[in-house]
Order: C-alpha cells, then structure tokens, then sequence
C-alpha cells in the first residue's frame, strides 16, 4: 500500500524506448543506440531463451508484391518491375519478342506480377494478350486506374488478326492497368530515374552532371524503350502511393537498389511440353497449388492427385518450406543456360550429399522448418499494428534466418559463392535481441495478448504498477473522502475514458430530508462539498470531486495512457523490423533456393543421380550412360529394376534418331527420358544416368502427346501438326526435337509422306544447323525405302529398334509366338509392331482373340492375292466384319431376293391371264409375308 500521491507526483513522462521516426530512404533511425552496440560487441548478451513449439500458428501465403510495366514497339519488348518486398527495381533491355508473345508469357509467369501495365498505344494484338493473360474482363473497365480513365479498351478482347493468340486464363486474377502515352515520353522518363533519392549506393549533394553519370552506371539510357517502360512504371508507382507510410515526410517509392535483369540464358520449353515429359500435369495446376495450406494434408507421402507422377511432384515431396514452392515452381519453368548459376547449384548439391556435412544438413532442415511467410506480416506492419501470433511467427522466423546466416557464411567460405555480408547476422541478432527486451512472449501466451516487459519505460511501468494496484488505491482515495466530506460511507472507482468518479447514496450524504425538500437537500450538499453531477444508475450517484480532478490532472486516464505508451513502443519495434524488411526479402531468397536445392540433394540420394558435365564449349551434343527415366522407375520395386540405356547425339553421332520397335517396347519412355535428361541439367539438378556429357541446348519441342481442348477449335491432327511445325519453324542447331509416332490421326499415305518429308528437310541440312532429332514410328513400309528417300542423306540418321524376342521357338495357341521385351535399344529396323503378341497379354476373352486372328490372316491374305480372287476374298472379309445377326439377315434377304426372282421370271413367261393373275397374287403374298 501507498501514500497518496507520493507515487502519482513522481510518475516519469520520458521513456528509454521511443517511437523509431522514418528517415528520407524510408528507413527508420537507430533505436536504443547502446544496445545495438551490445548487440554487435557480444552476442552472448541474450537473458532468455524462449521456446515456442507449443505456440498456435496460423500460416498465411500471401501474393508477390511485384508491379510490372511492359512497353511493346517494334516486335520489341522492354519489362520493368518492382519488388516492393526487396524495394528493388529490375529492368530488362529491350529484346526482340515474336508475335506469340512467348517471353512476355514466361515474365508473367515466371514473376506472377500483382499488377501488369502497359501503354495503349502499343500493338493491340500485345494489349489483348496481356488483358486475356491477366484475366481481363470487360466489366473490369469501370474500375480501372486513375491512369485508366478516358481510355476505351478495343473491343472484342480478340481481333480477327489475332486468331493464333490462344492461352489458358490463369487461376489468379492479375490487376490490369494501361496509363495514358504521356506518361511514356522518353524525356519525362528519363528525368523520372534522376529524381530517385532513395539508392543506398547514392553519394550526397551530387551536381547534375554528376547525377546523369552516375545513373549511367546503373541502366542503360541508349536503350529507349527501357526508359520509357521504367520511367512510367515510377510514375503509376508514385500517383498510386506504392510503399507509402502514413507518416512519411517525402513523397518518393523507396527504390534501395537497381538491378538488370537477364533473360537471354534460358532454355524455352512451351506448356504442351511441360505437360507432354510430365514435368507438370497443367502449369495453371502450379499456381493453384501455391495457395494450397502445407499443414493441411500429410504432405510427402500422398499429393494431390493432380500431382501425381509429375516431376514437380517429385521434387516437391522434399520441400520444407512455403516460399520453398515458389521457387521451385520459379527453377522448373525457367531452366537456366547460365553455367554460373547451374555451377553454383551442382555445387551447393554435391556439398549437400557429402557424409561429412549431414550434421550440418540435419540442421539446415530442422531451421528451414521453423521459417515462415512473413512478407504479408512485414507488409501490415507498414499500415497498422501486429497481433500477437503475428509478432511469434515473425519472432521465431528471425532466429531460424540467424542460424541460416551461419549455413550461408560456411556455403560461401567453402564454394566461394560470393562474399559473405555479416549486415544480416549483426542485424538479425539486434532485432532478436530488441523482440525479447521488449515483449515477454511466456506472459504474453498466457493472456493471450501482448506484453511489454518491465524496464522498457519507467513511466509505463509505474503507471502499470498503479493500476495493478488501483482497487486498494481507491479504498484508500475512499476513506480520505468521508473525513473530508463527513459522510457516513462511499466509494471510488475508476472508468476508463471518464476517469476517477465517487459514489455516493442517500443514506452515505447524512442529512435529514424531512427539513428540506429532497431536491434542494440534494443541491445544498452538492454546493457545499463542491460536487459535480455526473450521471445517476438506480440508488447510486456519482460525482467528480475536488479528489476526483486532482487525480484526473495527475494520473490521468490510466488505461488509455498504459495502451498508448504500449503503443508506442510496439509503434517503435515494428518500425525496427520494417527497417530491414529488404534483408527479410533477401533471405526469404535465400532460404528457398536452398530449400529447392536440398529437394534437389535429397531426390539424388534416394535415386542414385549423377552430376552431369555440361560442356557448351564444344557446342551442342549429348552423350550419357545408363539413362533412366526419373518418373518412370519410381513404379518398379527398386532402381536396378529399370533398364537403363545409353544415349549419344552430335559430335561424331548423328543428330537423328528414328526409332522403330513393337508396341509396348519402351519407345516413347526412351524419348521422354531424353528430354528430361537435358530437361534436368539446365535447371541444375543431378541426372539419372552416369558419365552425363551434355552441350548447349536451347529450346525443347515435343510431339509426344496431344493435348485437346475445346477452347482451340482444333482436332487432335490439326493440333499435332501445329507443334510438328512449331518445331520445324522455330528451332535452331542447339534445339531438341521429340516426335512419337506422329502421323497416325491420318490415312497411312498422308502420315508416311508427312513423316518422310519432314526426316527429308532435316536430313538435307548441314550438320551444323540440323537439330537434335528422335523420332519414333511405325511407318515400316516408308523406311524399307530409306535409300531412296534419303539417298546420301542417311548416313546422317541413326535407325534404332529395342530389342525383343520370343518366349519359345513353337508358336503360340493362334499361330503367334509370343513375345518378351528386352527394353534395350540398338542399331536396326523392326519390320513388324507384334500388336497381336501385345493384345494377346491383356488377357482378353478367347472368343474375342479368336476373332480377330482370323480376321488378321483375311487382311494378310488379301494383300498377297490379285484380281476376281482379290475381289471374293474382300467379300468374305467384309462379311467377316458383319456382325452374327447381320450376316444372318443379309443370308435371308439373299433367298428372298432369289424367290422372288425366279416367280417373276414365271410371271413372264405365263401364257394365259388367268396363269399371269394367280402368279402375280403369290407374289404380293410372298412380299407381304416376308416384309
């Protein structure tokens, strides 16, 4: 207990732990100075240890927070964006781009924008691409943009010009935005880019000519469609307030850094690709599983049927993180040529399976586990206060990226990545050390509300300690009110917004009421002891006493000035975090390439993968043994179950392949294991094979599976001609070219002559321009004429079978051996599919296997056979095709037409008429009958 007063006069009114103000670069100033020295001297100095696995989580994946500006002139195309997570700005020079919009399709993919914006004037046809890639609709143009407005979006969404633009809508709705040209003009651009003040790497008080050089540096300003593209990007930026604080003092997006994007290394693989290898089963499947929760279904061992025997399921079966997905999905569909990139993730792969570093592994694992999205909680923080499950999860996120930092040092210390910055560590471990000084997260769990702890601000922690103690507090303020105002008894309370009130009945007053009138008793008293009215409930009366305001004007409304001192100093540790929210970014960054890269390590291990050598010096080949498909092998009990096989193309081999082999042998696993061989290397995982040598590919194409929709108005043969020509038009010396058995949606003739003029065109190239080729057929007839067709030529095509023999030298119960699939490929024709020897294994009825052997022998029969005896056999074997009850019906029409034939010719011949009427009656009864 207390004295009055005593503690109420001597409440502080500063605090050690104040609101953190934003600087110009939107960074916030140092807070408590002396414990980031601490902090950086020692960093042993943490008191406490907090443990937090029994905390409730409740994991949110929110979207990127990229904008992205594309400028289309020119069949150029020049992409700006901005992470506003990572406060970076990346361009792109400007590059050509085709009229199927291939590489603006792979940027929107690849980087899955927030928002996409454009200019009006550019190609309508590049307009109405990206209004139908980003889900536009046409009853979006009322809430379009400020930019938006007075712009009449062409309608309908396609033109006739523009029929060959066909693409899927995505899952996720993009924010369409097209700014008026004004805002493209080049000088205005350029002056944009001056104005950026916010560049950590920006010196001060630079002239203007030193401003222009230093700008130089960073982006290119002979590229104009870039500066145009980047100039209005800043503009929407600025006029839409991107990244703006309430109470920021300057009106400028902080933009940290500049950095140049490249995209000239990559190997382009389209979506009938991706779905034909079973990279994935739909790529719109990949953005929808991005949203899926990873807690809520048992997530290695049973996928989501879509996912099934994919190799994105594969490696995503190993993955231990949320953000780990995005970039997984980002690695698989933006296979890199870059050899430092596909270097460095060999490298970190091949440190990861080595025995000597599992501790460190193990460790890896179990932090990586402990990481959260924090973007979207970083991204509140900007506009308004964290909950208390937020900060555990941001909190318990900072010490898994602490001990990650120590992972990232030892990687960049052993395989020289790049030199390591110690700013995140140093920074992190402040920020930890800052949380646990200011929230005691075990109090705090069990009122399940934030708790500041104590030492922070000796004013808030007095005024805590007042009103903790505020019931025994009032009873004293109670007692010196009845000395004070002679009354038989009273109360003091406090309300929250109204302060401290006494509460008096009619018995507490002590006067006599049968003197005076009540009402004016009342008055007299309240004049008397300079009392004021404030409300009556039921008997009780409450007034603010001459006490009342003395503690009012001391202490003054106590909860609200505990909730705004807390206020303050969550105000000021959320600034703190917000401060280095682009080192939060980064290392989200690096978290989850080093999630992707031990999804990588851990399929190696399991599956026996090799590194592949990648030699682009020596140009485009590929020589690998003992290739096994990755997928195809998970259905055998082990490993050495499959069989594997060699495969060698360019340099000394030829760079065509045709391959001919019974169904059911293995033709179309083989080609898919070669795309996915070079698939794998270029993304920078191991390969299923040994002594893998593989050059500089390009581009993948594929005519392995056609892929029909209803949307493209095309039948299945239209649709696997289209890609049979995407692959002849678009492809180079350094593309790989898988076709299977294209050609059989159509007559036999118009398939064989197809296939041996398209096997023409590539055999008649030089060896250095012709790509890499493997094709499968069962044209037969076609390649026993090779020499003719090809002439000199074929020497440039390998003709390759897989083996197969019989299971006995006797033929089986329909005269057909059956037959034993080696599944191993060597030099040779097959003259023969052997479907019989295939239907005959799926264990059909007999009657069925029965029938058609028999109508097998008619075929052969007929083929070796000439002229009237041709013509019966093909009666026979269109009767043969008929039917039971057919054949039946046609035998009874055939003895009916016969009968009444032969009555006919007697009607003719019938001398009298009497003879002529009674054949004439018989045979309207015959016909009535039979009919």
């Amino acid at each position: 207990m207390f004295t009055p007063y005593n503690i109420v006069d001597s409440i502080a009114t500063n605090s050690n732990l104040v609101e953190t103000p934003l600087n110009n670069n939107n960074e916030s100033l140092d807070l408590t100075e002396n414990l980031l020295e601490d902090v950086l001297s020692s960093k042993s100095s943490k008191n406490t240890k907090i443990n937090l696995d029994q905390f409730d989580e409740n994991d949110d994946f929110d979207d990127n927070e990229i904008y992205l500006c594309l400028f289309y002139h020119s069949n150029k195309l020049a992409c700006t964006y901005y992470d506003l997570n990572k406060k970076t700005l990346f361009y792109m020079s400007e590059i050509q781009e085709t009229l199927k919009f291939e590489l603006t399709n792979l940027l929107i993919d690849d980087l899955d924008p927030q928002c996409v914006i454009t200019s009006p004037r550019c190609d309508n046809r590049f307009v109405n691409f990206l209004k139908q890639k980003c889900k536009y609709t046409l009853s979006n143009d009322n809430n379009r943009s400020e930019f938006s407005s007075g712009i009449n979006p062409e309608h309908p969404l396609f033109d006739q010009d523009n029929d060959e633009i066909i693409l899927k809508l995505r899952d996720k709705k993009i924010q369409f935005a097209m700014i008026p040209s004004i805002e493209f003009n080049f000088d205005s651009c350029k002056e944009r880019i001056f104005n950026i003040s916010t560049l950590e790497s920006m010196p001060k008080n630079m002239n203007q000519s030193e401003k222009i050089l230093y700008f130089s540096s960073l982006i290119d300003f002979d590229s104009k469609l870039t500066i145009q593209s980047c100039g209005a990007l800043l503009k929407y930026l600025h006029n839409n307030r991107i990244n703006f604080e309430l109470e920021r003092d300057t009106f400028e997006t902080p933009i940290f850094y500049i950095k140049r994007l490249e995209l000239k290394n990559i190997l382009l693989i389209d979506e009938n690709s991706f779905k034909s290898l079973k990279i994935f089963n739909d790529v719109d499947y990949v953005f929808a599983y991005k949203q899926a929760n990873l807690d809520t279904f048992t997530f290695r061992t049973h996928l989501n049927d879509k996912f099934n025997n994919t190799l994105y399921s594969l490696f995503l079966s190993k993955i231990n993180t949320k953000f780990g997905i995005g970039k997984l999905r980002s690695f698989m569909m933006k296979p890199t040529r870059d050899m430092r990139i596909i270097k460095k993730r060999h490298d970190v792969i091949s440190f990861l399976l080595d025995l000597r570093n599992q501790d460190l592994v193990q460790m890896i694992v179990k932090n990586l586990k402990k990481c959260k999205y924090i973007n979207p909680i970083l991204k509140r923080m900007r506009i308004t206060r964290c909950g208390l499950n937020e900060w555990k999860r941001l909190y318990r996120t900072t010490q898994a990226f602490l001990e990650l930092c120590n992972v990232k040092q030892i990687l960049n210390q052993r395989l020289y990545l790049e030199p390591y910055n110690t700013e995140y560590e140093m920074r992190f471990d402040f920020l930890i050390t800052l949380f646990e000084r200011t929230i005691d997260l075990n109090e705090s769990k069990e009122s399940n509300e934030i708790k500041i702890n104590s030492g922070i601000s000796p004013d808030l922690d007095q005024k805590r300690q007042l009103y903790s103690e505020l019931p025994e507090f009032l009873t004293h303020m109670a007692e010196q009110e009845i000395l004070t105002h002679n009354l038989n008894g009273c109360k003091m309370t406090y309300l929250q917004l109204i302060g401290f009130l006494l509460i008096l009945s009619v018995e507490d007053m002590n006067f006599d009421y049968s003197l005076m009138d009540p009402n004016e008793k009342l008055a007299e008293f309240e004049q008397r002891n300079q009392l004021k009215f404030i409300f009556r409930s039921n008997d009780k009366i409450y007034y603010k006493s001459s006490l009342c305001n003395h503690l009012d004007e001391k202490i003054g409304d106590l909860a609200t000035d505990v909730y705004d001192l807390e206020s303050q100093i969550l105000d000021g540790l959320q600034t703190n975090f917000v401060k280095y929210s682009h080192l939060y970014a980064n290392m989200i960054d690096f978290c989850a390439e080093l999630d992707c890269l031990m999804s990588f390590a851990a399929i190696a291990r399991e599956y026996d993968y090799t590194r592949p050598i990648i030699e682009l010096d020596k140009g485009s080949f590929i020589n690998a043994k003992k290739v096994r498909h990755p997928l195809v092998e998970l259905n055998f009990d082990s490993i050495s179950s499959f069989v594997p096989n060699d495969i060698e193309s360019g340099e000394t081999k030829p760079k065509i392949k045709v391959i001919t082999s019974p169904n059911a042998s293995g033709k179309t696993v083989y080609l898919k294991q070669v795309g996915l061989l070079v698939y794998l290397t270029f993304i920078g995982s191991y390969v299923p094979g040994i002594n893998v040598h593989i050059g500089d590919f390009d581009k993948i194409f594929t005519r392995i599976k056609s892929n029909e929709c209803i949307s493209l108005q095309m039948s299945s043969y239209a649709i696997d001609l289209k890609q049979v020509a995407d692959s002849i038009n678009d492809s180079t010396s350094k593309s790989l070219i898988l076709i299977d058995e294209f050609g059989n949606g159509t007559s036999i003739f118009d398939g064989q002559a197809i296939v041996a003029a398209i096997l023409r065109y590539w055999s008649n190239l030089d060896c250095l321009k012709c790509p890499h080729v493997f094709l499968s057929t069962h044209f037969y007839e076609m390649l026993q004429n090779s020499d003719i067709l090809f002439g000199s030529n074929k020497s440039k095509i390998d003709f390759l079978m897989f083996d197969y023999m019989f299971e006995s030298d006797e033929p089986g119960n329909n005269g057909e051996k059956p037959i034993v699939f080696l599944y191993k490929i060597k030099n040779g024709f097959t003259n023969s599919s052997y479907a019989l020897s295939s239907i005959k294994k799926a264990k059909l009825k007999e009657e069925f296997i029965k029938d058609l052997q028999e109508i097998y022998d008619k075929i052969l029969d007929l083929k070796n056979t000439t002229g009237e005896e041709a013509k019966a056999k093909a009666d026979d074997l269109k009767m043969l095709l008929c039917s039971d009850i057919a054949r039946n019906d046609f035998e009874k029409q055939k003895n009916l037409v016969k009968e009444v034939f032969e009555m006919f010719y007697n009607f003719r011949n019938s001398d009298s008429v009497e003879t002529k009427d009674a054949k004439g009656q018989k045979i309207r009864e015959l016909l009535f009958k039979k009919s």
